[in-house]
């Protein structure tokens, strides 16, 4: 129950790191919009295990949740996320953690890359849940976009993530230029389930589906 506010000089909000047991709750925390030379998230986790991430409210950072360096078993649940610059929610090497009920809406001028992107050998996760109402509701901007330098996808799994095999179910995305993102170079499994894609053409150039 924390208010955290930030700007473009501030990294970190709430920074966890080298721990096994806690939870982060009910926190606001804004505006840490540093971009360089390291980037601000409002949430960063390190090398941690078995903790919760619920009901925070984490808004116009750089980066707004990051599991980093082999953290894993965390939930990532209910938490309202809106405007984060770049992505809402990184995991980077992590592993075996659950990213559900989230309500996460990107910048409306659509300049961000990824709402939830995993990278660097992530395996074992769980983007949504096992019903419909564990997804998560995902919502980008949907005109404009191809003049702007972002991504735009919704859920990103990048190329580095290799063996990485992970579960993508249950989420409802809106928006973007592309809503599941899978980069060649994985040899893993990615399962993608049950998704309720409702993406807006983009202009004629681009139908979107």
């Amino acid at each position: 129950n924390n208010l955290v506010g930030g700007n473009a000089t501030a990294l970190n909000g709430i920074n966890v790191q080298n721990v096994n047991a806690g939870n982060i709750s009910g926190n606001t925390v804004t505006g840490h919009s540093r971009s360089a030379p390291w980037a601000g998230a409002g949430i960063a986790v390190w090398n941690v295990n078995g903790i919760n991430l619920d009901n925070n409210i984490v808004n116009g950072n750089f980066y707004g949740i990051g599991l980093q360096d082999n953290t894993h078993d965390i939930w990532v649940v209910s938490n309202q996320m809106t405007d984060n610059i770049k992505r809402a929610i990184t995991l980077d090497a992590s592993n075996d953690n659950h990213i559900t009920s989230n309500t996460i809406n990107g910048p409306a001028a659509g300049g961000d890359d990824v709402v939830i992107g995993l990278a660097n050998g992530s395996t074992g996760n769980i983007i949504g849940g096992s019903t419909p109402a564990d997804g998560n509701t995902i919502t980008m901007a949907s005109t404009g976009t191809w003049a702007n330098p972002g991504l735009l996808y919704a859920i990103y799994i990048q190329g580095d993530v290799g063996t990485g095999s992970n579960i993508i179910q249950y989420n409802t995305i809106s928006g973007g230029k592309t809503a599941i993102q899978v980069d060649g170079g994985n040899s893993g499994t990615t399962q993608i389930l049950n998704n309720t894609i409702n993406n807006t053409p983009l202009g004629p150039e681009y139908p979107g589906f």
